[in-house]
């Protein structure tokens, strides 16, 4: 019910605000649509702007290729793209919110747990956290939620990540790059239907001038932004000798956005960053007793003694954790809970991740049960 709510608000809020947005056909791989073929040099030079500027994947060993993405923007709706801002404070305020009233989740979560061991992993974590933490710590978040544009023009939410929600670096490379292409590739007036430009291309799919595009492709500051946040994080914690550590997968493929990131963190806010899995954690993070600080020692496994010698963990961002996957054995399960019980500042604590997870079991609920009326109904069974 409350879901509903909240999605008939939304459509109400939106059916006068959205502008028409004109959807042309996206036919293209080396091809334009009716157009001549993108030729081979300025698609190497596409490469290598993505290699120079760090738009790029790993294989998580040391070979490095471009990222996938697009070469001309997108069109969307000055509107819709308003509104997702104007409504993001309320959906982090929500989170926030319910991630702090244990009564509520507990209930909300009571049946999800019964049928999933992950979250009930999650959720066991959340339990042995005292209710006077649970009101009163800091709590810090980076959230991201995807939206579509139905085809009624209708934003629709997708889905919101509350934990390793990534491709905020990215993103703003992305950005850089159509920018780079719409000056370094201006309108070239005698150019004929059968020559590549890129200005034609870009005009083709967006139906919409050179200029205009130029005038319109919004400026994207997620890169400062998350980097300004994270280091706002680390100054409050009272730790500012310490490191934050960046919680990742084995073999990392995304390293490309999150090296971004370490790199801001350290030439704008001279905070330090320290990468490890969950299995690496283990073997390096131990809590002080007396403190509850969140020591990270030099080497693996080093003996109580040396806790000198270890550096203190301001914040733990999550890059992983997200999936039973980077949780191949208990090893990882007692770093998650290592960390959640000590007073760095977690990003996202496991409050914020069960809320997260409330949303998508929500959802997920929501959707069965209309495609099962739908069955009822067409078909005449229960499925």
């Amino acid at each position: 019910v409350f879901l509903g709510k909240i999605v008939l608000s939304f459509r109400h809020s939106l059916r006068p605000s959205l502008l028409p947005v004109r959807r042309p056909n996206y036919r293209m791989a080396t091809q334009a649509a009716n157009g001549p073929e993108i030729p081979e040099p300025f698609l190497k030079s596409v490469n290598a702007w993505c290699g120079l500027h760090g738009l790029m994947y790993t294989d998580g060993k040391l070979n490095w290729y471009p990222a996938p993405i697009s070469l001309v923007p997108n069109r969307f709706s000055r509107s819709a793209f308003d509104f997702a801002q104007t409504i993001q404070p309320i959906w982090n305020k929500l989170i926030d919110r319910i991630s702090r009233d244990k009564e509520f989740l507990v209930t909300e979560l009571h049946d999800v747990v019964k049928a999933d061991d992950f979250t009930k992993r999650v959720y066991d974590i959340y339990m042995k956290i005292n209710e006077d933490t649970l009101k009163n710590s800091l709590q810090f978040g980076i959230f991201r939620s995807d939206y579509m544009l139905n085809n009624d023009k209708r934003l629709l939410q997708v889905e919101i990540n509350t934990i390793a929600a990534s491709f905020g670096c990215l993103s703003k490379k992305v950005v850089s790059l159509h920018q780079h292409l719409l000056s370094r590739y201006p309108p070239n007036p005698t150019s004929t239907p059968s020559t590549f430009t890129y200005p034609a291309l870009a005009e083709a799919l967006l139906d919409t001038s050179h200029s205009e595009i130029k005038r319109f492709l919004q400026e994207n500051h997620s890169l400062e932004r998350l980097a300004a946040a994270i280091a706002a994080a680390h100054r409050v914690s009272g730790k500012e000798d310490g490191v934050v550590v960046f919680i990742v997968q084995p073999d990392e493929r995304n390293q490309g956005d999150q090296r971004a990131l370490e790199e801001r963190l350290w030439e704008g806010h001279q905070v330090r960053v320290e990468f490890l899995t969950l299995a690496e954690a283990h073997a390096r993070m131990v809590v002080q007793s007396s403190s509850q600080d969140l020591i990270l020692l030099p080497t693996a496994n080093s003996q109580e003694g040396e806790y000198a010698d270890g550096v203190a963990v301001s914040v733990v961002y999550y890059r992983a954790g997200y999936t039973p996957v980077d949780y191949p054995s208990e090893v990882e399960w007692e770093a998650r809970e290592r960390i959640e019980m000590s007073n760095a500042i977690k990003c996202p604590n496991v409050g914020y991740h069960l809320a997260g997870e409330l949303f998508v079991a929500a959802l997920r609920v929501f959707y069965v049960g209309i495609i099962s009326l739908l069955m009822f109904i067409i078909l005449g069974f229960t499925p």
